[in-house]
């Protein structure tokens, strides 16, 4: 697809109006009879256009796409507040958008990253709506009781690997980050561009590594068009509000607690989780967690990195659509 997703002549683009908040999403529909409708969120730094090589992949196998830019990013709007972000809040303003398309039954929930992690929560508020669930790239957020704070889990070697949500929760990054020249290093950096010698400008233990981030090519698995594309749209708000997502962590903690109290997070769905060997957050015991929640649990893995949708497509698409077929097959 293109960069600007215009040239397609099955997808058309659309804004809705959400509790005072404004969705950009897109429709792809299929050209034959539609068999069936599936939502696709994104995660961060990311937009709806990071699943632009499954798009029409779902289509071709019949399906309806609706892939809407999630708050805070690109032609959605983006609150300031952080508790617009959490998990439950935007699972209902998504869950709304899909009604007026789907006005009853289930649909089919896919997510990346943070989106990821959006559906399958989704699938615990919304159980009316989903039918099944795709995540790709994700780690695992356990319901709690008790709250523990973040820099508490990283300090303590709980979660050495989440330093990097420290530094994205804070304010460095967007002060250091402005201007679509602050925003090409960024992306530079989130996107594996290297420097001359083969250094990273991200870590998952430190964040973005600012020393580095003038030295950095840029990323190969980005077209130039693409790049700018990303560029462009988070040009529109800036970092702060996309920033959000990494301080919703109490806020979300307090919508969850009753669903932790109550056991009542276990989801009986079919589920498919596709896990990049190289990415590096997702460990084995946060799998054990996936297994402990999700009672018809299928695990795929991609050679690949947290970019799988872009590196690995083509293993992806195969994953979703095996996945789907047996789905379908399994249907009364």
């Amino acid at each position: 697809m293109a960069a600007d997703r215009a040239l397609d002549p099955r997808v058309s683009h659309h804004e809705v109006a959400i509790r005072g908040r404004t969705y950009y999403y897109i429709v792809g529909t299929p050209t034959e009879a539609c068999k069936d409708t599936v939502l696709l969120m994104h995660g961060f730094p990311d937009l709806g256009f990071g699943w632009r090589n499954q798009i029409p992949y779902l289509m071709s196998l019949g399906y309806r796409v609706i892939v809407p830019d999630s708050l805070g990013f690109g032609k959605t709007d983006a609150p300031i507040d952080p508790s617009s972000y959490t998990f439950k809040s935007v699972g209902d303003d998504i869950a709304q958008l899909v009604r007026g398309i789907v006005p009853t039954g289930k649909i089919i929930l896919g997510g990346h990253d943070w989106g990821g992690t959006l559906v399958c929560r989704m699938a615990v508020w919304h159980k009316d709506l989903v039918k099944a669930v795709f995540a790709v790239g994700i780690s695992y957020t356990p319901f709690l009781t008790k709250y523990v704070d973040l820099a508490e889990l990283v300090e303590s070697g709980a979660e050495p690997y989440s330093g990097y949500q420290l530094q994205f929760r804070g304010t460095r990054v967007e002060e250091e980050i402005k201007g679509k020249a602050g925003l090409r290093l960024f992306f530079s950096a989130m996107f594996w561009g290297k420097t001359q010698n083969g250094e990273l400008g991200f870590s998952l233990t430190d964040g973005l590594l600012f020393d580095k981030l003038s030295s950095l090519n840029r990323p190969k698995i980005l077209s130039v068009e693409e790049f700018e594309f990303y560029v462009n749209e988070y040009n529109r708000h800036g970092i702060h509000e996309p920033l959000n997502w990494y301080r919703n962590k109490r806020f979300n903690f307090d919508d969850e607690k009753i669903l932790a109290e109550t056991n009542s997070f276990a989801i009986d769905i079919p589920v498919l989780l596709v896990k990049p060997t190289g990415d590096g957050i997702i460990t084995d015991k946060e799998m054990e967690g996936f297994h402990l929640q999700f009672s018809q649990l299928t695990i795929r893995m991609t050679d690949s990195t947290h970019w799988a949708l872009v590196e690995a497509s083509q293993e992806v698409n195969l994953y979703i659509g095996e996945f789907l077929e047996t789905f379908e097959m399994l249907r009364p």
